[in-house]
């Protein structure tokens, strides 16, 4: 099993404006980081017509159609794309994947196929919610499959 962790953050700008008519409506942003070899994902969950309204290749437009039952069925339950991330560079690029958590079951699954960096899994994670530290970033959930001591 490939070790990973993912941090879910309160998104602090939430429902806030980028632009004329645009706001920002990712509830958490997330980072997944995978182990064994390291790559780093940024996840953005929103609801799912935020989440649908974003997509922007054909792989992701298929994956909307494909999830619309999932969709309809599950309106709390909040979706995200999957972008690798190089922390050196700071550069971002879309890879095949998505992202759901469901916030009433703190279950997390994510499925990411990124042929660069020779990546092709899927997990399914019981998230845990983080104690609060104060003037920290602290996640508001944890969901990982290994020890992070």
């Amino acid at each position: 099993m490939r070790p990973i962790a993912i941090r879910l953050f309160k998104n602090k700008v939430f429902g806030t404006t980028y632009g004329k008519g645009l706001r920002r409506s990712a509830l958490f942003n997330a980072t997944a980081e995978v182990g064994e070899p390291y790559a780093k994902y940024l996840l953005d969950f929103e609801g799912a017509a935020a989440w649908a309204n974003h997509a922007s290749t054909q792989a992701q437009v298929a994956l909307v159609t494909q999830s619309a039952e999932d969709i309809e069925n599950n309106s709390e339950v909040l979706w995200s794309w999957v972008k690798w991330y190089d922390k050196s560079t700071g550069d971002k690029e879309y890879v095949d994947g998505l992202a759901i958590f469901d916030p009433s079951t703190e279950r997390l699954t994510l499925w990411i196929k990124d042929p660069k960096r020779a990546l092709e899994y899927d997990w399914v994670l019981q998230a845990r919610r983080c104690q609060a530290n104060a003037g920290k970033n602290s996640p508001e959930f944890l969901a990982t499959n290994y020890d992070l001591a």
